[in-house]
């Protein structure tokens, strides 16, 4: 491929100007909006012939050529021994697309969540993939306190949990303990939530901090815990912490961003002896 044009199409990937005129802001936007060259990228994942893209995309051959013809010429996909397929930088691009369309199912469906809530305290790179959460539920109480039987069910049957506590309630310390047989368990606290732990529940904060791994992290923005198989994520609304609001993920995508977030503010935390 040409250099210049594939350094241009590269920075319009990545959101930057183009800074070639052979593959412009124009180019992109048909790309963005015509479903059937999306779908023609998509069959091209694998080498394959004109005829069976159209098969498999049940259009006629005639309307594909020119698709095909276009996204060769914006080198998108090249021919192959047996057909078209998608290039490097063609997969780069579709991987940008869906994206985009999974960003797009999370905010149709819990749009006032996230519209509502503090999520630009999240970590950069967590926020950039916020797109991994689109299979998560949110759920609203009506008691603050309350701690749903079937989370509590899914956090026993769990082989791990890693917690990240910001706000403290006396029945999270109760549950902690009874969830520890078997179990590796870390949490990452703040030092006011030590505190308050240790001078108002101090029975409870012994047996508790008995129970696996503790971290001190002093800037804790979320209040969450992941396992094996669910994450559980409170955010806050306007500095403030919103115990009403819940998003629950059971999917392995939402499970593995949220061990980044516990990873994240593990590399932030110092490991204490309680």
């Amino acid at each position: 491929m040409n250099r210049r044009k594939y350094s241009a199409l590269c920075q319009v990937i990545e959101g930057g100007p183009p800074i070639t005129p052979e593959f412009d802001e124009l180019k992109v936007r048909k790309i963005l909006t015509t479903p059937l060259k999306v779908k023609i990228m998509d069959c091209l994942r694998e080498t394959e012939r004109v005829v069976d893209v159209a098969r498999k995309l049940k259009v006629p051959r005639d309307t594909v050529k020119p698709h095909i013809r276009f996204l060769s010429d914006t080198f998108l996909i090249e021919k192959a021994e047996n057909g078209y397929r998608l290039t490097g930088v063609g997969e780069v691009l579709l991987k940008k697309i869906e994206e985009v369309e999974s960003l797009m199912e999370l905010i149709e469906k819990h749009g006032e969540f996230f519209t509502s809530h503090d999520i630009f305290n999240l970590p950069d790179e967590l926020l950039k993939d916020l797109h991994l959460l689109r299979n998560c539920t949110v759920h609203r109480k009506d008691d603050p306190f309350q701690i749903r039987e079937d989370w509590y069910n899914v956090a026993k049957r769990s082989k791990w949990l890693k917690v990240v506590l910001s706000v403290l309630y006396p029945e999270l310390i109760r549950i902690g303990i009874s969830l520890a047989d078997g179990k590796e368990i870390k949490t990452i606290i703040t030092s006011d939530i030590l505190e308050t732990a240790k001078t108002q529940f101090p029975e409870l904060s012994r047996e508790l901090f008995k129970i696996g791994d503790f971290y001190l992290c002093e800037k804790v923005t979320e209040f969450f815990w992941v396992s094996d198989k669910q994450l559980t994520l409170f955010l806050s609304t306007d500095g403030d912490f919103d115990p009403l609001n819940v998003l629950i993920c059971n999917c392995k995508e939402g499970i593995e961003w949220g061990v980044r977030l516990f990873d994240y503010y593990l590399e932030r935390s110092v490991r204490i002896e309680l």
